[in-house]
């Protein structure tokens, strides 16, 4: 009697142990201030991120030499964030980047195009100088990261 209810504690803890991991789900980050500036020789890009998932506020911001492209990792002013530009940033108008949190597999892509219908990505001439070009939201944007497994 005793060996079977080992073994079928045995078995059990297995049972456990094989079960597949339940994945995550992931709040909301809302992103907002976003900012975009191109010039002929400078760019810049800057956002504020609110974490419902680990009530977190940071900042992030970005600032490259141009020509030349933005740098591949952008840490968050806390350091929990890295935001990157998956392809080489030529307008502001149509953007793309990636925020990724730290130390895990959450990560959210967003594409900001100022000529999408109904688009809050803003864009015109900063300042008047040609070929420079400013881009902002005009609301906060809300988006949902996801996972790599």
């Amino acid at each position: 009697m005793k060996t079977t209810s080992a073994f079928t504690l045995l078995m059990a803890a297995a049972t456990v142990m094989a079960a597949p991991a339940k994945r995550q789900t992931y709040q909301a980050e809302i992103l907002s201030s976003i900012k975009a500036v191109l010039t002929s020789t400078s760019g810049s890009f800057e956002l504020v991120l609110d974490d419902l998932n680990y009530n977190e506020t940071t900042t992030i911001d970005v600032n490259w030499d141009r020509p030349g492209e933005p740098p591949m990792e952008n840490w968050s002013a806390d350091g929990n964030y890295m935001l990157y530009f998956p392809t080489n940033v030529t307008s502001v108008e149509q953007l793309q980047f990636v925020i990724d949190r730290a130390l895990e597999l959450q990560f959210a892509v967003v594409y900001l195009n100022s000529e999408a219908e109904d688009s809050e990505w803003t864009c015109g001439t900063f300042d008047g100088a040609p070929g420079t070009q400013q881009c902002y939201i005009s609301a906060d944007l809300t988006v949902v990261p996801t996972t790599t497994s």
